[in-house]
């Protein structure tokens, strides 16, 4: 594919020599694949890349529109880039431009610029460095003396696509996003904005082939990605979202939503627990508490309803504090700690929930210290810091600094003991 965008320009020639005027087409090339078939008669130039070749096609004709050549004639023309229309610096080639001897017939003239059959330029300029770049023509009918062209002709968009070489190149290191490659990198790919997503696979439908492959020299897989999404380290087919082919090591937490599975380490039995060997390989092994207890074997974890660790027979005990407790939870302060506050109960910011149940031997709740600190004796609902539902019995002094105020039933208040006292009076 190839088309032309017609620019024109014109050659002055001073002091009654003729005019010179050029009608110049530079040809517009989109992306590599079509830079290589516009010049595939300079392919043997390239070595098998994307040529590093202008083709620049003109007409000369004389001051009167005369076309110049006739049959064919041998013109000279230098090329060169520069970095504006008018002045400017020259940024190709380094030195003075090589001529290329063309023939012209009937006007027209073909120029592969940097065409080393043609001339010794080697069109080694980097496209990448510059979006605003030009072409200065010089002719000359004899090799001596050369009119210029002016002005500049602007390159547009098919000399760009020569940076696409790198993209191919063995030793060129390749960057998208950034014009600065990462260390030796021979790809950096860089992020341009925060929501930018430096890079994106998308598998065809019904995808078998891996998406991605990173391989060792002798052509083992190191990391795969495959069709289906699973990822292999050191595999090249995983059978799992994650399949590893060796070991591997964790130094920060490894956290497992379901129990974990160890393919390689038989179903435990028994009295059987997990343990470590002398290398550290987990496996299957006899506890070594003979009364059957141990750290691990008297809890179970249940996963079916709320996700909470319970104990694993009706008759084991927790001990905090104590080797020896004596109830189902027992907490004790160690020696020393007499500062240290043995139990404590902090509820949530906001908790609406009762901070404490109590229930009866039936299963019925009976008494609760609720989310506003009052305390439910055979009452569910408190509503004073101590709401006593029932019968008190009192064998000492029962002693209030401010004003108190009750209703007492038919049966009437039994008072022993020390009495009843009060320091403002009783009502």
């Amino acid at each position: 594919m190839k088309f032309f965008i017609p620019i024109m320009g014109r050659l002055e020639r001073k002091r009654g020599r003729n005019f010179l005027a050029a009608l110049v087409f530079l040809s517009a090339l989109f992306f590599a694949f079509v830079f290589i078939f516009s010049f595939q008669p300079y392919n043997a130039n390239a070595a098998g890349g994307v040529p590093r070749i202008l083709s620049y096609q003109g007409r000369l004709s004389d001051s009167s529109g005369n076309l110049l050549g006739g049959s064919g004639a041998t013109y000279y023309f230098r090329f060169s880039i520069w970095s504006a229309s008018s002045g400017g610096t020259q940024l190709w080639p380094a030195g003075t431009a090589c001529s290329h001897a063309l023939t012209v017939k009937d006007g027209v003239f073909n120029a592969g610029v940097g065409n080393t059959s043609e001339c010794s330029d080697v069109l080694d300029f980097d496209f990448s460095s510059s979006d605003a770049v030009y072409l200065r023509v010089d002719v000359s009918s004899d090799n001596l003396t050369f009119e210029t062209l002016t002005p500049k002709q602007r390159i547009n968009s098919a000399a760009f696509a020569l940076t696409a070489e790198t993209l191919i190149s063995t030793t060129t290191q390749s960057r998208l996003g950034t014009t600065t490659p990462i260390g030796l990198s021979l790809l950096t790919i860089e992020s341009t904005s925060t929501s930018a997503i430096p890079l994106s696979i998308r598998a065809a439908l019904g995808q078998i082939a891996n998406l991605l492959q990173i391989q060792a020299n002798n052509g083992s897989a190191i990391f795969t990605v495959s069709g289906s999404g699973s990822i292999g380290i050191a595999s090249s087919t995983p059978a799992y979202t994650l399949g590893v082919a060796g070991t591997f090591g964790v130094t920060g937490l490894a956290r497992f939503e379901t129990a974990p599975r160890l393919s390689t380490i038989l179903s435990c039995s028994g009295g059987q627990v997990l343990e470590t060997d002398a290398n550290g390989n987990i496996q299957c092994g006899t506890d070594d508490q003979s009364s059957g207890g141990g750290s691990d074997i008297n809890w179970a974890f249940d996963s079916t309803e709320k996700n909470f660790i319970r104990l694993a027979t009706t008759t084991n005990m927790i001990g905090i504090g104590t080797t020896s407790p004596y109830a189902k939870l027992s907490v004790e302060s160690s020696t020393g700690a007499i500062a240290t506050t043995t139990f404590a109960l902090r509820p949530v910011t906001g908790q609406t929930a009762n901070i404490i149940d109590i229930y009866n031997s039936s299963g019925a709740l009976t008494d609760v210290l609720d989310s506003s600190n009052r305390l439910g004796l055979g009452t569910t609902s408190p509503s004073e810091i101590l709401s006593i539902a029932g019968n008190i019995l009192t064998t000492g002094t029962i002693q209030t600094t401010g004003s108190a105020t009750s209703t007492w039933s038919t049966a009437g208040l039994s008072v022993a003991g020390g009495g009843l006292a009060s320091s403002a009076g009783l009502t």
